[in-house]
């Protein structure tokens, strides 16, 4: 990776404080795993603190990224400014049944009646051997998803969805990573230009 320049660490500062300046208030953040690492080194080991902290305004945005530390608490501060620098605008839809047969309520059983309530479209994400597909849900259903999924999906407003997930789901890691990439492919783009210095969250240690 090269190193960041003055410019890329200017634009940095603008993207957070736009971002704290329009979605600060609302911003909730919760930390799914914090797990120490450890690495042997001559005569020693060398020990900090890995954390996943995922954010969200419960409102069509969410994140996650992962930090290392050697203390809990300044990983956890750190992985929040990485999750605030490179969140992700969630694209909600409605679920429509084409093949349903009109009736005297309603001309068609999934028409976009109020609020959007599902993802807009199928979508797939993959990290390490697990392999997390979404698919849009009817009215009504809930999130079909197991814990980890479910609080990204919950903090990205999403009220109904199916999941499914292929894989070691045991490890957290790459659970959660693969759920991100998948529910980041509804927008196609991320909200803070790319830099030098950060251009995933999810690549930084």
């Amino acid at each position: 990776m090269e190193p960041a320049t003055r410019s890329d660490m200017l634009n940095l500062s603008r993207n957070l404080r736009l971002l704290i300046f329009f979605l600060g208030a609302s911003l909730k953040d919760e930390v799914l795993k914090v797990m120490p690492v450890q690495k042997q080194i001559q005569g020693d080991k060398w020990t900090k603190f890995k954390a996943f902290v995922t954010i969200g305004d419960y409102s069509g945005h969410v994140d996650l990224s992962v930090k290392c530390s050697k203390k809990v608490a300044t990983a956890i501060r750190g992985v929040i400014i990485l999750d605030k620098l490179s969140i992700v605008p969630v694209w909600k839809g409605y679920w429509e049944n084409k093949m349903s047969k009109p009736t005297l309520f309603c001309a068609n059983w999934g028409n976009k009646i109020g609020k959007p309530h599902t993802l807009s479209c199928k979508v797939t994400g993959h990290c390490g051997s697990v392999l997390v597909r979404l698919i849009p849900a009817p009215k009504d259903t809930g999130i079909v998803s197991t814990l980890v999924p479910k609080k990204l999906l919950v903090m990205a407003s999403t009220d109904d969805c199916y999941t499914s997930a292929r894989g070691c789901t045991a490890t957290l890691d790459n659970f959660a990573k693969a759920t991100l990439y998948a529910i980041s492919k509804t927008s196609g783009k991320r909200l803070c230009s790319p830099s030098l210095l950060i251009r995933n969250s999810l690549s930084i240690l």
